[in-house]
């Protein structure tokens, strides 16, 4: 189900936001990003992109920065899908890396260079070059080390970013393609393209320490939490495999599944490692279960899928509150609800008050951060508090059940 511009996020009354992942996929000829639930897989679109082809999202999981072919990196909030009206500058982007402390996001080019954005100005810190046909960059968590694939020459080039300068050179390859890094920093692996295996690097030495055959056309590659299985999208013969990894094996990883996907490309793991994310042919993303390798579902109706990642969804300290109040007049007792709730981030062109959680109860609209409602005595009232921001995207700030024991204290009540 795609629902442009509508945040389908569950809330608890009187509580903050749960911790959900989400998945990000550009679509390069839709000039959009599209944004997976998934808790329910519904999809959100966001437009005004031209040609968006990489997407990265910060460690806080609050701004996603997005590589577009027109020469710019654009960036929006994760919470409130505004897209900033400050773009950066930068050569054709083809993969893009965020540093683990937030700081930096590095950028490969399609003209073979490197360029490194300073995310705390969103300006461009350095460009790097050196490279040939650049494919795909990682950066460790340590943050300290950069690793970039070039299929011009059949090498990964290790960059400092402390020096700013490539450091060092790994060869053997054979027309590497993606690459990723274990959560530890111990290991990276690459996939070679012609040579229809994925090598493994020990990241303590730069050394190449074995290469796993059995693939076909292999493309980019997720490595689960705990480092011990890695996932492949092997394009030649339409499927995902999954591979054990064994250090002191020989081959040091064992194909142990093979799980059918057509044409798959881009791929990521959802960060509590039990979910695959996969762009499957010009239109799917096919999302598929770790713990038995089936496929969970296929999410259609996408404009060829480029890059996809995935992220925890920030927590926002926002919340609703309410109480019932009591006003005595000459002519008898009058009850009302006050409702009233934290600021939503960015500048919200209206709050919404529903009193059902499909949305369709409306019973006031406000700018205000409060709201009164007259009310029958002695009768439990459940409020549900929306954002709604000028682009038309909605954000839901929670819930609150007010019952008759509720009572607002003296000095918060107000009748109109």
């Amino acid at each position: 189900m795609r629902i442009p511009y509508l945040l389908t996020l569950v809330l608890a009354g009187s509580s903050l936001f749960a911790e959900s992942a989400k998945v990000y996929v550009t679509e390069i000829h839709g000039g959009s990003v599209s944004v997976i639930n998934t808790e329910d897989d519904s999809v959100q679109s966001i437009y005004g992109f031209t040609n968006p082809r990489v997407i990265k999202i910060t460690p806080d999981g609050t701004l996603a920065y997005v590589g577009e072919d027109t020469d710019t990196i654009q960036f929006f909030e994760t919470e409130t899908h505004l897209v900033s009206p400050t773009s950066i500058n930068v050569a054709h982007a083809v993969a893009m890396a965020i540093a683990h402390d937030g700081k930096n996001a590095f950028v490969a080019s399609g003209d073979d260079t490197l360029a490194t954005i300073d995310l705390t100005t969103n300006t461009v810190q350095s460009v790097l070059v050196g490279f040939s046909n650049i494919q795909d960059v990682k950066a460790t968590p340590n943050g300290q080390f950069i690793y970039v694939t070039n299929a011009g020459n059949n090498t990964v080039s290790v960059v400092d970013r402390t020096q700013g300068m490539i450091i060092g050179v790994i060869t053997g390859f054979q027309n590497p393609l993606g690459i990723t890094i274990t959560h530890d920093g111990s290991y990276a692996f690459v996939s070679n393209v012609d040579g229809n295996s994925l090598s493994v690097i020990r990241l303590a030495d730069n050394t190449v320490i074995g290469e796993i055959p059995g693939l076909n056309d292999p493309k980019y590659i997720a490595v689960s939490p705990d480092g011990a299985t890695v996932y492949v999208t092997s394009f030649g013969d339409n499927s995902v495999k999954v591979i054990a990894v064994d250090e002191n094996a020989s081959p040091i990883g064992t194909i142990t599944n093979s799980i059918s996907v057509f044409q798959p490309a881009a791929i990521t793991i959802t960060p509590d490692g039990n979910y695959l994310y996969v762009a499957s042919g010009s239109s799917t993303i096919v999302k598929l279960k770790t713990t038995d390798y089936t496929v969970a579902n296929h999410i259609n109706g996408f404009q060829n899928p480029t890059n996809i990642t995935s992220a925890i969804a920030p927590e926002p300290c926002q919340y609703v509150d309410g109480c019932q109040g009591v006003k005595e007049y000459p002519t008898g007792i009058h009850f009302f609800n006050n409702i009233s709730w934290n600021a939503a981030p960015g500048v919200p062109a209206l709050y919404k008050i529903y009193k059902d959680a499909d949305l369709t109860d409306l019973v006031g609209e406000t700018t205000d951060l409060f709201f009164q409602e007259d009310v029958d005595p002695y009768v439990r009232n459940t409020y549900y508090v929306i954002a709604e921001y000028p682009n038309g995207f909605t954000t839901t700030i929670g819930n609150i059940l007010v019952v008759p024991c509720r009572k607002c204290h003296t000095e918060n009540q107000s009748a109109s």
